[in-house]
């Protein structure tokens, strides 16, 4: 079961992981793109309710800030 208090963590975890990957000039990808629920970042953490996906989410939009910078 999901906890409540990982929802903000969740995003500041992922965000230190690809800094310092960044940071190393190591190599990094995003696991299982939509192949869960949990690792979907179009989806809302924190729930397990089905629901669409939103291209809007914190995960997605955070993924989408590094893609655009190595371009």
């Amino acid at each position: 079961m999901l906890r409540r208090d990982w929802v903000g963590v969740s995003n500041e975890y992922l965000k230190d992981v690809i800094d310092a990957c960044e940071q190393y000039g190591w190599h990094w990808t995003y696991h299982a793109f939509r192949e869960s629920f949990y690792w979907d970042p179009e989806m809302p953490i924190g729930t397990l309710d089905i629901l669409p996906r939103n291209s809007n989410e914190k995960r997605i939009s955070l993924l989408k800030g590094y893609f655009r910078k190595n371009e």
